[in-house]
């Protein structure tokens, strides 16, 4: 028997919002993953060799993408292996030493492919049909996606502040933990996710311009200082509405 408790997240298909209970070994590997990998974030911006790391860096990003689809019984659709495939793309692209080694534009190209079957995975869950558990896959794939390119971008001389981008999703789990509050995503505002696919979009974009090898440092650093405040907003806002909903759940 599965024990279950009651933490939600909004799962959508074909445009409906679904609310579903989440099991609570899919709560538990969220918050182990969120201290880890917080724990991870702050190692690499003190260390000032973070490129040495990359092979651990793509070691580990593979073992927490086998462990996400062993908790949730992935591969379940077509769309399933779509999304697996292209963070198996996103591992290799970190543990390539192309990326510092003369081959940037191959590399930055294998990224964006990886990115691109973002679109694939989605359009194929439409057409043939997905589950809230190729949803979860979806979301904590493309988690990883963020942090394999902020890494890259601090590898390359980039900001630390790129860091902040990935670590923003872990302190909110972690946090959401220590209040007892339903950690919602997607993003819990009035049932809309309109917000936080857009969002969500505009910081993968800025990260993968910010990769781009003709990119200067200093644009570079632009592109991910003003993803950092993007999202920061976006938390905020999920925080205003989580803790409202608790005020009202609790007056109700």
């Amino acid at each position: 028997m599965i024990t279950r408790i009651l933490d939600f997240e909004q799962r959508w298909a074909d445009g409906v919002c679904l609310r579903v209970v989440v099991p609570a070994r899919l709560t538990f590997w969220s918050r182990i993953q969120a201290l880890l990998w917080a724990t991870a974030l702050i190692v690499c911006a003190l260390n000032a060799d973070v490129a040495r790391a990359r092979g651990y860096l793509g070691a580990a990003i593979g073992v927490s993408v086998a462990s996400i689809a062993a908790v949730l019984g992935a591969p379940r659709s077509l769309a399933d292996v779509v999304t697996l495939l292209r963070a198996a793309l996103v591992v290799a692209v970190v543990c390539a030493p192309w990326w510092l080694d003369g081959r940037p534009w191959w590399t930055w190209s294998l990224l964006a492919l990886a990115l691109a079957a973002d679109l694939l995975d989605g359009a194929i869950a439409r057409r043939f049909g997905g589950s809230p558990q190729g949803a979860s896959l979806d979301m904590e794939c493309d988690q990883f996606a963020v942090l394999a390119m902020s890494w890259l971008i601090v590898a390359r001389g980039g900001g630390e502040h790129a860091l902040l981008l990935p670590a923003m999703r872990y302190v909110f789990v972690i946090v959401a933990w220590c209040k007892s509050v339903p950690a919602d995503d997607p993003k819990p505002v009035d049932g809309d996710n309109r917000r936080g696919r857009i969002v969500c979009a505009v910081v993968v974009v800025a990260l993968l311009l910010s990769l781009m090898p003709s990119t200067s440092r200093h644009i570079a650093n632009a592109f991910t200082a003003a993803a950092v405040a993007l999202l920061a907003w976006s938390f905020a806002s999920d925080w205003r509405h989580l803790f409202a909903r608790r005020l009202d759940e609790g007056q109700a």
